[in-house]
């Protein structure tokens, strides 16, 4: 009998040490499957392509411009990211509402005038990722009232 229980931990350990490999190999597959996956989204052609037009339309408008298109690329990817997940569903709406204040907090907190560039610059963005939901986002704009912002 005591052949058998001092057999026991070894058996356990050894049974441990599989898991725990097992568990390795499938934690490094995913992530190499994770950076595969997020390269080949954000790195496309198309997507790259929708950056330059992007640029190039804000800056017919007269807007300022990214110029890192790197960036609008892993931002918006081939189809606009977030911008154009329902950008004129409610969450959407409230939170373009909660960035228009005064930044204070409290009884300070007073609703602003925005720039209407802030505006056009999403338009422009739904206008190249998704042009079927800029009337949508247009009806909600015509119902804000925005000012005349001067920069220096």
């Amino acid at each position: 009998m005591s052949s058998i229980a001092m057999n026991a931990p070894a058996a356990k350990h050894e049974h441990n040490k599989w898991l725990y490999v097992g568990i390795a190999i499938l934690a490094i597959a995913v992530l190499v499957w994770g950076v595969a996956v997020y390269r080949q989204e954000n790195g496309t052609p198309l997507a790259r392509d929708k950056a330059n037009e992007l640029v190039a339309t804000l800056e017919a408008q007269g807007l300022a411009a990214p110029t890192d298109i790197k960036e609008i690329t892993r931002t918006l990817g081939e189809d606009g990211g977030a911008v154009c997940a329902h950008p004129g569903g409610a969450l959407n709406k409230a939170t373009a509402n909660g960035l228009q204040t005064s930044g204070a907090a409290g009884p300070g907190l007073r609703p602003i005038q925005t720039s209407q560039d802030i505006v056009q610059a999403e338009a422009a963005v739904l206008t190249v990722y998704c042009p079927d939901q800029l009337a949508g986002f247009q009806r909600y704009v015509n119902g804000q009232r925005y000012a005349d912002v001067i920069r220096e």
